[in-house]
């Protein structure tokens, strides 16, 4: 450990030539402790630890006896100074090396997110500077990928900041099939059998402490579960379209592996199972997690391996994949863990019903879905981006924060005062819609109240907004525009009248 000459040592005329010479030396030590002044050196974790000869700042760890993976808890301190860095790596992706995060003690690694760091390639390197007794990280490499698609998350709006229907409140469970609604966009409730439980769904701010996200998808049950019969569902259920999911390569002999996280708080510890189901092939395949305390925020992460063989998801907007966390589920729908099998099932046998008391709460946040090993690869969402890459599936005529059927004009409307014809019978206008979505969506219209099925007429001059009208109409023309217009039959209007109506549509998977 040597510390620099201090300023102005060398040019002080006392110094003799023999002083010089050892401020000289100093400097070369200061300077082989810094990254890259002294070669690489590889060290062995001894039980649990490593300890860093002088002036070495470059160092590749090997486990213990060459096993296949090992644990680094610390790393000892005795000829390292404080503020000094250094950079680890793993000696072999076949030894894999992970880093303990605040494991207490000297030599302690306090780590980004608190999380473990798992060191399984060569190309990965953590930084870490010594602050008092411990290794602060200060940056960690991640391993780029050919393809851009190797750090695209798979998952539309994984970090749940979209949420662009703004209906709270709403009670789900009673309709059976994919219920969306005043939550994080591209994700749902399925529902089969029409279970007792009902619950409220909505976007939260209840986060994890290492949370990207500021936003979870958070389930409140309002009618409790007494008992599960076979049949029963009730999950929350991200679906995939198939033009996100091509580079998996699918039933192929290439076909990936991915990497699977996320963040959950679940009112109940113990084994949660949840599962992959792939449209097309028909297969699904089921994971357990443990949960080691209720109403805690935990961290999941998983690899998978794609099948080598089966049907291939097509490169379209029809749902590829959809991802699973059952809340409730009988056992028609149970599976076995951690294995490739035929049919559409969503859990296991350790299934435990999450939804038997109106206190429960389920959260979710932060879900990851990647080509790869790690998860770490995956940027921050861009919020603009998912936004535009979801009204593929849903779109309004209202601002973002304004729920639609709401009373007034908030948010913009559709309006327009010119007849087409001069026959005063017939009004029409079409504009494209802001996005193209991926096919013909169902549209639903409002008046300026917020009537549903309805829309507003405006008299002459724009004074007067007669409301409650049937007979104006607002439909899609594809996935590309949307018209409203005035019915033919209907009696003629005069020059300068016109209609307001807001609108609704959807084509989701």
């Amino acid at each position: 450990m040597t510390d620099m000459p201090a300023i102005g040592y060398l040019s002080d005329d006392a110094r003799t030539g023999g002083e010089q010479k050892q401020a000289f030396e100093d400097i070369r030590d200061v300077i082989a402790e810094l990254p890259g002044g002294s070669a690489e050196i590889e060290l062995t974790i001894s039980g649990g630890a490593i300890s860093i000869p002088v002036r070495s700042t470059v160092i590749k760890i090997d486990t213990e006896a060459d096993a296949a993976a090992d644990d680094l808890d610390t790393i000892g301190q005795g000829n390292s100074r404080d503020g000094q860095v250094i950079i680890v790596r793993p000696v072999d992706a076949g030894r894999v090396v992970t880093l303990k995060h605040g494991n207490g003690g000297t030599g302690q690694m306090l780590l980004t997110g608190s999380k473990e760091a798992v060191l399984d390639n060569v190309e990965l390197s953590i930084m870490l500077r010594r602050e008092g007794t411990a290794w602060r990280e200060i940056f960690r490499t991640t391993v780029v990928a050919a393809s851009m698609a190797r750090v695209a998350n798979k998952v539309l709006n994984g970090r749940m900041a979209y949420s662009p229907r703004r209906t709270p409140g709403t009670e789900i469970g009673s309709a059976n099939g994919m219920n969306y609604g005043d939550w994080p966009a591209q994700f749902g409730v399925h529902v089969q059998t029409s279970p007792q439980a009902r619950a409220t769904v909505s976007q939260s701010t209840d986060v994890p402490n290492w949370s990207v996200s500021p936003n979870s998808l958070k389930v409140d049950c309002t009618t409790a579960e007494a008992a599960v019969a076979a049949g029963e569902e009730w999950a929350v259920q991200t679906r995939i379209s198939g033009n996100r999911l091509y580079d998996l390569l699918y039933g192929t002999s290439d076909a990936k592996t991915v990497t699977l996280a996320f963040d959950i708080k679940s009112p109940k510890a113990g084994t949660h199972p949840m599962g992959i189901f792939v449209i097309n092939d028909n297969k699904h395949f089921l994971k357990e997690v443990t949960i080691s305390s209720a109403d805690t925020w935990e961290h999941f992460s998983m690899s998978i391996a794609l099948p080598t063989a089966g049907t291939a998801i097509p490169f379209d907007f029809t749902e590829g994949l959809r991802i699973t966390w059952p809340l409730v589920c009988g056992s028609a729908f149970h599976g076995t863990v951690d294995a490739w099998a035929t049919g559409e099932k969503y859990s296991t046998s350790n299934q435990q019903n999450l939804m038997d008391n109106v206190a429960n709460n389920f959260s979710l946040a932060n879900v990851v879905l990647v080509v790869g090993d790690n998860e770490e690869t995956i940027p921050l969402e861009d919020f603009d981006e998912t936004m535009n890459a979801c009204k593929r599936f849903y779109q309004k005529s209202y601002a973002y924060d304004v729920v639609p059927g709401t009373n007034g004009a908030a948010g913009g409307f559709y309006e327009t005062w010119s007849l087409l014809t001069g026959d005063g019978t017939r009004l029409r206008s079409t504009m494209p819609f802001p996005v193209p979505f991926h096919g013909t969506p169902a549209v639903t219209k409002y008046d300026t109240l917020g009537a549903q099925g309805k829309a507003s007429l405006i008299t002459g001059g724009g004074g007067t907004q007669v409301h409650g009208q049937i007979r104006i109409y607002c439909v899609a023309n594809g996935p590309d525009t949307i018209t409203a217009y005035k019915d033919d039959s209907h009696q003629g209007m005069p020059g300068g009248y016109g209609f307001a109506v807001h609108w609704e549509a959807r084509k989701e998977l």
